[in-house]
């Protein structure tokens, strides 16, 4: 592939085995994604585009494979060109997609030109959670995969697997467009509650549809399942008390959720867009119990590019507050793992343990740590070397 300047590649990393030949890796960019029309990102297998087909189904990824793949939500589905495991075979795998600077660049200088004026741009992008959904067969099958995979991961993390739920409250924090993960967690015994600043509302066309193929997926692989919660939102066609407790806050107020009422704590790839993480931890340790968990998966690279996943450090204060808040937070907030294993402990948890999943390309660092000991205005140019090399990893909480 010959090197375009209207696209950017970022490599993908933490790769998993999904089913048959399809493997499944983060690629932390809603934006990509096909649940709502084909997506035009590519897949990379040493250099060269996978042959497809792209957009594929998820099924046909699973049982032919042969380089097909899809990019659903912030996750890409692929398989080898030979049907190989990426883990294993020596290969290098990216994903390639269109720069949105480039791409903004080449809407205005075409408007532009067609009427002879500069053209303004105005506003932004609103939360991927109140977008329109698409509610075809398709995309509602793909969106379930993602919701048990997600679900499945937080089970895991679990000292006791599904014997811990029982009887336990939990609560997501960033839940995305469904609950479809927090319900399943809640089909294992526990009461289930959800969080976030813009909570996914419902959706009379999708969300029913979504849950009905969600309980089939439970029914045929859960033993011993509680359908209370899913049932109840079917029958009653909206999200109720006894089903779901929903708060449409910020993570940074929590405001009604009950002190001392949580028992399990889950977020993914949420906490790394906080305006305020202290506020927001003495937040999660107001309404967690002692003994309380948390699991949280915090990436820590610039959303921008993750092939440079540092430069944001490079932009003065200022401007990257204003920056930040102008795209609610999608780039990321640029803490460090250190930071918040200090805003962790001063918030009354204790960090069981931080797990890395991701460090920095050691050939970018050394290029980049005498950049930023020349960036003016931000508060990082004199970070230590080691607070840089980890940009991706799970911490597990235990409130004290």
């Amino acid at each position: 592939m010959k090197y375009d300047l209207n696209r950017r590649r970022a490599p993908l990393v933490n790769i998993t085995p999904d089913s048959g030949f399809s493997y499944i890796a983060p690629t932390h960019r809603l934006g990509l994604s096909g649940h709502k029309g084909p997506s035009e990102a590519q897949v990379l297998e040493d250099g060269a585009p996978l042959p497809g087909p792209a957009n594929d189904l998820h099924d046909n990824i699973r049982t032919i494979g042969r380089g097909r793949f899809s990019f659903w939500h912030d996750y890409v589905y692929f398989s080898t060109s030979d049907n190989t495991d990426p883990r294993a075979n020596g290969r290098k795998y990216e994903i390639t997609f269109r720069s949105r600077l480039f791409s903004r660049i080449s809407e205005f200088l075409g408007n532009a030109c067609r009427w002879g004026r500069s053209i303004p741009v105005t506003g932004h992008s609103k939360p991927v959670n109140l977008s329109a959904r698409d509610s075809s067969a398709e995309a509602l099958r793909r969106d379930v995969d993602y919701a048990v995979q997600i679900g499945q991961n937080y089970i895991r993390l679990l000292p006791d697997g599904r014997d811990t739920l029982v009887g336990k409250t939990i609560l997501e924090i960033g839940p995305g467009i469904n609950f479809g993960s927090t319900l399943l967690v809640a089909a294992m015994g526990a009461r289930a509650m959800v969080a976030d600043r813009f909570l996914s509302p419902w959706d009379s066309d999708y969300h029913p549809k979504f849950y009905t193929l969600l309980r089939q997926w439970i029914c045929s692989n859960v033993t011993g399942a509680d359908l209370r919660a899913l049932d109840s939102i079917l029958l009653n066609g909206g999200y109720t008390p006894e089903s779901v407790g929903c708060y449409q806050v910020p993570l940074e107020s929590l405001k009604g959720i009950a002190d001392n009422s949580v028992d399990i704590v889950f977020s993914n790839a949420v906490l790394e867009h906080l305006s305020d993480p202290q506020g927001s931890f003495r937040q999660l340790a107001r309404i967690s119990r002692r003994n309380a968990l948390g699991y949280h998966q915090v990436d820590f690279r610039d959303h921008n590019d993750f092939s440079k996943p540092l430069e944001y450090l490079l932009i003065p204060d200022k401007e990257f507050e204003k920056d930040f808040n102008q795209r609610h937070a999608e780039r990321g907030n640029r803490y460090r793992p250190t930071d918040y294993s200090h805003f962790f402990e001063a918030s009354g948890f204790r960090v069981t343990r931080f797990s890395c999943s991701c460090f920095v390309d050691e050939s970018y660092l050394t290029a980049f740590v005498p950049r930023l000991r020349l960036a003016r205005g931000s508060r990082y140019k004199n970070a230590p070397v080691e607070d840089l090399r980890e940009v991706s990893g799970l911490f597990c909480l235990e409130r004290i």
